[in-house]
């Protein structure tokens, strides 16, 4: 992960930011997971009670878990979490149960991979709701 950048230039000293150096704050260099499933506004709970969580990892990094977040809602805040799961690789798909779940509400949820070494990739997030059996 970068955390900052640096930029040099004359105009940076004039407007008053030290060592002309101007920070743009920090970004992850690994795209987060592309999520597969579920991320529409049609999601049925299928007979068995429960919900698989999908994606697609990225091979960039060597993934030693994931952490998963699910919201009630389009809003990404602590008031809305609902679970928070760090997920191992070989407990992929992960599988949530119906019970915890809503018919007609909207759930947005959030994915991160993490290295054997610690670097996170960038989230990634879809929404998707539950439609009423």
């Amino acid at each position: 992960m970068i955390t900052a950048i640096l930029l040099t230039h004359p105009a940076a000293q004039s407007r008053g930011f030290p060592d002309s150096a101007v920070s743009f704050g920090s970004f992850n260099l690994v795209a987060g997971p592309t999520l597969l499933y579920p991320v529409t506004d049609d999601i049925k709970i299928p007979a068995n009670g429960f919900l698989e969580f999908k994606w697609e990892k990225r091979a960039e990094i060597s993934t030693a878990y994931y952490i998963l977040k699910l919201y009630k809602g389009y809003k990404t805040i602590a008031s809305t979490l609902i679970l928070e799961k760090k997920i191992l690789p070989d407990e992929y798909p992960f599988s949530l149960a119906a019970s915890q779940l809503e018919e007609g509400q909207t759930y947005t949820w959030t994915l991160m991979q993490v290295s054997y070494g610690g670097s996170k990739s960038d989230k990634s997030y879809s929404s998707f709701k539950i439609q009423k059996q």
